[in-house]
């Protein structure tokens, strides 16, 4: 090849790259973390990572998962109502699996029917839980921005929560 020929296959090529269009854009997504060790049960949340897109995705990393544990995420959906949790999807290692409306802190409202999924990966120690968009909204309402709050624990044994008992993380804006 000529010199002329190289030189013209790099600009074209040059061309090609810059007409590309630019990274696809990413949901929104937030994670916090969690004190080590401030309970002495494996179930310790080490990490809390949310992703808000059309599937909202919570996936909590564990110091190590226990056949006794059980772990919830309770989620805020309406920041101009209350301070108090709209749902909590939780489950526990051995036999079951939940998602409820509620009525404030630690009292539920009723189950929810809807499409949601738990996953518990035990070689990595998470558990991940993912709810179809169309869960989180409500009738007069569309949940655009969610916070949340995971807790987990043991049988008989102390709770972990994360950010903190009863607080919340930061606001994560709809992706």
């Amino acid at each position: 090849m000529t010199r002329a020929a190289i030189l013209i296959a790099s600009l074209v090529a040059s061309c090609a790259l810059v007409s590309l269009p630019g990274p696809i854009a990413h949901a929104a997504t937030a994670s916090f973390g969690d004190p080590a060790d401030d309970v002495a049960h494996g179930m310790d949340v080490r990490r809390v990572h949310v992703r808000n897109e059309d599937r909202f995705v919570v996936t909590v990393r564990h110091d190590a998962l226990q056949e006794d544990g059980s772990v919830g995420v309770y989620i805020d959906v309406t920041p101009q109502r209350r301070r108090a949790p709209d749902y909590l999807v939780s489950m526990n290692m051995f036999d079951g699996r939940w998602f409820e409306w509620m009525s404030s802190w630690g009292e539920p409202g009723g189950s929810i029917r809807c499409p949601y999924t738990t996953r518990t990966n035990w070689s990595r120690n998470t558990t991940r839980f993912s709810i179809s968009r169309r869960c989180l909204n409500g009738a007069s309402f569309e949940a655009t921005t969610v916070r949340v709050s995971a807790v987990a624990g043991v049988a008989d044994g102390p709770v972990d929560w994360a950010p903190g008992a009863f607080a919340w993380s930061q606001w994560v804006a709809r992706g």
